[in-house]
């Protein structure tokens, strides 16, 4: 009789570790103008609506935070509404972009752009989203296209378009 009360609660805590959880992430971006020929405020307006990041990879990975080394759980994919579906265990994770599973190389300065490389670092350690996993939920995030000279982290000192 113990051996059997043992076995039922050994079966018991595995399940309730092994119990995953459904987990749906809307990816969206957006964008703004960069230049040219000046848009109307329709173009303006479609820029800024966000839409679905079609066909896209990030990469699913432990902790809340990229660092050196991180090892990558699972390769992720946007369908074609921009939708990722997971099935996840109990735990935190992150949701990181094809650039920050790379080694982070400082950048370097040239006669326009003058980069923050202390920044460019904090950015590379931050991911796209956190997941906090204790229950099935939807969640969603958008990624902002900038123009070349107005990134994160730089001083542009360059002739801008027209």
């Amino acid at each position: 009789m113990k051996v059997f009360l043992f076995i039922v609660s050994f079966l018991t805590s595995i399940s309730m570790y092994a119990q995953r959880y459904k987990i749906t992430i809307k990816i969206t971006e957006t964008e703004i103008f960069c230049g040219g020929m000046q848009p109307t405020e329709e173009m303006l307006q479609d820029l800024r609506t966000p839409k679905p990041m079609l066909n896209t990879s990030f990469y699913l990975v432990n902790g809340i935070m990229n660092k050196k080394g991180i090892k990558v759980i699972k390769k992720l994919e946007t369908n074609n509404k921009g939708i990722i579906k997971l099935n996840l265990s109990k735990g935190n994770y992150a949701i990181l972009s094809e650039s920050q599973v790379k080694e982070f190389i400082p950048k370097k300065n040239d006669e326009y752009h003058i980069w923050d490389n202390a920044c460019l670092e904090k950015l590379w350690k931050t991911p796209l989203l956190i997941l906090r996993v204790k229950k099935s939920f939807q969640t969603k995030a958008n990624v902002h296209k900038p123009c070349s000279y107005s990134q994160d982290c730089l001083t542009y000192k360059g002739p801008l378009p027209s």
